[in-house]
C-alpha cells in the first residue's frame, strides 16, 4: 500500500474549501439575529377639490410601512405632506405611490396645498 503524504498546496486548498463551507452554512451553535419584517399598510388618499379623504385614517402597531396611495381627482396640481415627508405636486389625474415608515405611535398631521394656495389638512392615527 502507497502512502501519500499531503502537500502544501493540497493542505491550504483543504483549509479554504473548510473556511469557505463554514461561511455558506454558519456557526453550528448560536442564534441568528434577524431583523423581523415591517407590518405594510396601504392607506389610499384622493385629493378633491374640497379637501382630502384618506382611508384608513387610523392602523396600529408601531414600527410600520405604510404606503400611500395618493390620487389627485381635483382640476389642479397638487402636494401631498404627511408628518414631515412631502409629496411633489402631482398632476390633475395622476397617482403616486409613497412610502413612509413610522416607528413610533402617534397622530401625524398631513395636509395639501394646491397652487393658489388652499390648504387642506387632517390627522393621521398609529395606534
Amino acid at each position: 500500500m502507497e502512502r501519500r503524504i499531503a502537500t502544501p498546496k493540497a493542505l491550504t486548498f483543504a483549509a479554504a474549501v473548510v473556511t469557505v463551507g463554514a461561511l455558506f452554512v454558519g456557526p453550528a451553535t448560536g442564534s441568528v439575529k434577524t431583523t423581523a419584517p415591517q407590518a405594510r399598510y396601504v392607506a389610499r388618499v384622493v385629493l378633491t377639490g374640497q379637501g382630502i379623504r384618506l382611508s384608513p385614517s387610523t392602523v396600529s402597531g408601531a414600527g410600520i410601512i405604510v404606503v400611500f396611495k395618493i390620487h389627485n381627482a381635483s382640476k389642479t396640481a397638487r402636494n401631498f405632506t404627511i408628518g414631515t415627508y412631502p409629496v411633489p405636486y402631482i398632476a390633475p389625474g395622476k397617482t403616486k405611490n409613497y412610502s413612509v415608515g413610522f416607528n413610533s405611535r402617534g397622530h401625524f398631521k398631513y395636509s395639501s396645498r394646491t397652487h393658489s394656495g388652499n390648504k387642506f389638512t387632517g390627522m393621521f392615527v398609529i395606534t
